[in-house]
């Protein structure tokens, strides 16, 4: 592979992360609806969308932090900055838990399915966004 093929990752991990996490979110929240009802389906599709949210925010957080959106530019500060952006969407998952947690319309199982699911879905398109970007994780030795 060239380097002339390679793109910046972060823009392609955000597409296939939000696909994918959009999609499975949709036809868990079906799944939850048919079995438990609209309220638990609109439990499970609010989850869904709040991982889509903060997983998202966190890619745009990190590229805003590399500031060429490639990491391979900025490796010194890549790993600084994501664990930044980690703590940023811990310490915002936490507000929003502790907001909502004594709700009355709040359905727990249906949140957590649809939440789980939706992390599962946001890594797997996350990941595959990534093999798409065609990015070098070493670098191609010279003179061979």
């Amino acid at each position: 592979m060239t380097m002339t093929g390679a793109r910046a990752p972060l823009p392609a991990m955000l597409r296939g992360g939000a696909l994918v996490t959009a999609i499975v979110g949709v036809l868990v929240a079906a799944g939850v609806g048919i079995a438990w009802g609209s309220v638990a389906a609109l439990n499970a599709l609010g989850a869904s969308l709040v991982v889509l949210a903060t997983f998202a925010g966190g890619v745009w957080a990190l590229s805003a932090v590399l500031g060429s959106g490639d990491p391979r530019a900025t490796s010194s500060v890549a790993m600084v900055g994501a664990f930044v952006v980690y703590g940023g969407q811990l310490l915002a998952l936490t507000a929003l838990a502790l907001a909502l947690h004594a709700q009355p319309w709040i359905d727990r199982p249906a949140i957590a399915i649809g939440g789980l699911v939706a992390v599962v879905a946001w890594q797997v398109g996350h990941i595959a966004g990534f093999a798409r970007s065609r990015t070098l994780i070493f670098s191609p030795q010279v003179g061979r």
